[in-house]
């Protein structure tokens, strides 16, 4: 139930998040928050219901919370702001709130062996669907294959060549029967993911 005790949730986290990072607002950040700003409107969210935070990372992360039916936590990892520029942040953040408006939270995770591989085929599906809600918040279409080019490599604008077309072909080598431990894998692999974008 998503109301018990809402409130309190969002107001604990909040407070969590600014103990452990920065609110991204019009004040501190205003770059950022004119990205998010950009991409939750073309999700047609009220900002008002967004609260973000960045936190100081290497890695490349991102997450995004629902405490109500419209009221929304996104952190991003400061090495995700560093390695995207600002089309590909709209991706990220409409591929993280995809997330949160499809509940995938609500999945039943892993534990029970007869039912593992699907609910691992189901966690990887439900990339492809929030990676579809990404795409519609990025207003430049292109920067949705370069960010997940650069998640892929972790490199940034000085050594890839944004060949889109040569991105996607190297899913064909991942078409052949895989290994079981890669059935495994809660993501599919970026390759995967830009192809899907295009099917």
């Amino acid at each position: 139930n998503l109301e018990f005790g809402n409130q309190e949730l969002n107001n604990l986290s909040k407070k969590i998040k600014t103990l452990s990072g920065m609110p991204i607002n019009e004040d501190l950040l205003p770059d950022l928050y004119t990205i998010i700003k950009n991409s939750v409107e073309r999700l047609h969210i009220d900002l008002k219901n967004i609260q973000t935070y960045v936190y100081p990372s290497s890695e490349i992360q991102a997450t995004c919370q629902q405490y109500s039916e419209n009221d929304f936590i996104i952190s991003l990892s400061s090495g995700i702001i560093d390695l995207l520029n600002e089309y590909e942040l709209e991706f990220v953040i409409g591929h993280e709130i995809g997330h949160a408006l499809f509940q995938h939270d609500k999945y039943p995770s892993v534990g029970s062996s007869n039912i593992e591989h699907e609910l691992f085929r189901l966690s990887r599906a439900s990339e492809i669907s929030a990676d579809r809600i990404g795409y519609i918040a990025c207003s430049n279409s292109e920067n949705v294959y370069s960010a997940l080019m650069k998640i892929c490599s972790g490199l940034n604008d000085k050594y890839i060549n944004y060949d889109i077309a040569a991105f996607i072909k190297l899913a064909e080598n991942l078409d052949k029967p895989m290994p079981t431990n890669h059935l495994e894998m809660t993501h599919p692999p970026l390759v995967i993911r830009a192809r899907a974008l295009i099917w």
